[in-house]
């Protein structure tokens, strides 16, 4: 069962906000300052992000890329208000419950049972979060028109591109008991 749990949780992971990664990339490179992430702007430190300011900086993003007319911008941005406050509150609790869940991996007599049941809690949530996220998307898909709906899928990735494989490595995971190169 925590094998499966696991199996779980890191197909959720590879699942992650694209709404925020959409964001992330449509302006990399445009701002100065720390990246995205924990203790950056927009970050899932301690506070909740400043939903505000992670509207603004995603109608900027799109109205760069995308060369949203002032229309647009103002149903996109109104889109991005119903779900900035839910998704920060999300990403908030996401980020306690995997810390939660790697202290509890972590701690000197491991509880298989209870790492089983915060692995499940946090997939819940991640699982929420990416729902919330494709909400917003499907919103914003409604703005565009078909040719910057493709341009948004070519700059981000698109909801399509999630790799079945780690992040850092594009692809599958290696067949069991084989061992990926080092970097």
């Amino acid at each position: 069962m925590t094998r499966r749990v696991i199996i779980i949780l890191l197909a959720a992971s590879l699942g992650l906000n694209i709404g925020l990664l959409a964001a992330s990339r449509l302006h990399r490179g445009h701002e100065s300052g720390p990246p995205p992430g924990p203790g950056g702007p927009g970050g899932l430190g301690d506070t909740l992000p400043d939903p505000m300011a992670m509207v603004e900086t995603h109608v900027q993003g799109m109205t760069r890329q995308l060369d949203l007319d002032e229309q647009q911008q103002q149903a996109i941005r109104s889109v991005l208000m119903a779900h900035a406050q839910p998704m920060a509150e999300l990403q908030q609790a996401v980020a306690a419950s995997s810390l939660l869940l790697t202290r509890i991996y972590a701690a000197p007599g491991f509880d298989a049972d209870r790492f089983a049941g915060q692995a499940a809690a946090t997939a819940s949530l991640r699982s929420r979060l990416d729902s919330l996220s494709a909400q917003m998307l499907a919103a914003e898909a409604r703005v565009l028109t078909p040719e910057q709906r493709r341009i948004f899928a070519e700059v981000v990735g698109g909801p399509a591109s999630v790799s079945p494989g780690p992040p850092d490595r594009g692809g599958p995971p290696p067949p069991r008991g084989e061992r990926p190169p080092r970097p």
